[in-house]
């Protein structure tokens, strides 16, 4: 993802007894806005690009009526994160305080760094043209009753940890293919090796702090049943993984 140096300020503010320094961006247009994860200024908006998918996905819903930092909290809660435009300096600011900083930032156009469609697939052969063509895919594995499992991760790395976690061994990617944004991995030989939901209950909530994502229902769902559907179709001759990174958002 492209970041910015961003040239700003930060200034001191004075809360009861204390004094505290932070970035206000006082600077920004009315078209730039900082996106804080977790209190901590992370990303940047620009709604002056007028090709970046993500911003274009934000200005449709601006134009419905929807107030952008409820839209951007929704994204954030989207790929399992605490985000909001509105900075968290509760105090006074202290007048001639300001300091010129250089703050890295992540300019945000798309959400493919960020956000991974998951497809997890058990066909009885590998054909990579119906592997790749969407429509072929779910017309067999959906429509025909031969199952196909969705989900999503943010990143390849959360993505290792989880297949090492669900196929109890140190995994490694075995790709058949990629182009664009999406890669089909073969995971057959792993199959077997599947964990036992008694263990994944006890266990999941260590795999959900190292990929640093809220232990909910959602998250306890989606690992559920990826688990599920690779032990249904078992029987099956192969086991592929297809993943997709999203660039849009809604």
């Amino acid at each position: 993802m492209e970041t910015l140096q961003l040239k700003t300020e930060s200034y001191l503010f004075k809360q009861s007894n204390s004094q505290f320094r932070a970035f206000p961006f006082y600077e920004l247009s009315l078209d730039e806005w900082i996106i804080f994860e977790d209190g901590l200024p992370k990303y940047f908006l620009d709604f002056n690009n007028r090709t970046a998918p993500l911003i274009n996905a934000i200005r449709k819903k601006l134009q419905l009526g929807e107030n952008l930092n409820e839209v951007v909290k929704n994204i954030g809660v989207f790929l399992g994160k605490n985000w909001t435009i509105n900075h968290n300096i509760v105090g006074e600011e202290i007048k001639n305080s300001e300091k010129r900083e250089t703050v890295e930032i992540y300019v945000l156009t798309d959400l493919s760094d960020l956000f991974m469609d998951l497809y997890f697939v058990a066909p009885d052969y590998i054909d990579l043209a119906e592997l790749t063509n969407e429509d072929k895919l779910f017309e067999k594995y959906l429509n025909n009753g031969n199952g196909i499992q969705s989900s999503f991760i943010d990143n390849l790395d959360n993505l290792n940890v989880i297949l090492t976690f669900i196929f109890k061994t140190e995994f490694k990617f075995e790709k058949i293919y990629e182009k664009m944004d999406k890669t089909i991995y073969n995971l057959t030989k792993f199959k077997d090796k599947t964990i036992e939901i008694e263990e994944f209950d006890s266990n999941y909530e260590n795999v959900l702090n190292q990929i640093q994502r809220d232990n909910s229902m959602n998250e306890y769902g989606n690992l559920l049943e990826i688990i599920t559907y690779i032990k249904k179709y078992s029987f099956k001759s192969n086991l592929i993984l297809i993943t997709e990174k999203r660039k849009h958002y809604g």
